[in-house]
């Protein structure tokens, strides 16, 4: 594909994870995965699956549903990272590490 003629392609298929988290404060990590994936257009349905594995994997479960905002640094930072896995088109990459 050409990014110049299809940018919204090329959207869906970058991720970054920028060194200051840009995060919503205001949304449950849940809710930043899901505006992020509506962003890129992607199946819902296949982000939440996503994201339930990783939650699981990651031992997010209890941040999941919390706003952003009351998260600690370290878990702000772990909620920015998993949501390129979460949030891209194409293949699942799995070669994150968890720790």
């Amino acid at each position: 594909f050409d990014p110049m003629t299809q940018p919204i392609e090329g959207k869906k298929r970058i991720g970054l994870v920028p060194e200051d988290h840009i995060l919503y404060e205001s949304l449950t990590t849940r809710e930043f995965f899901n505006f992020v994936a509506s962003v890129r257009r992607l199946d819902q349905s296949e982000v939440e699956n996503r994201m339930l594995s990783l939650i699981d994997a990651f031992e997010f479960d209890e941040y999941y549903d919390k706003p952003i905002a009351t998260l600690s640094h370290g878990n702000r930072q772990k909620a920015s990272k998993l949501t390129f896995p979460c949030c891209q088109s194409g293949e699942y990459h799995s070669g994150i590490n968890s720790g």
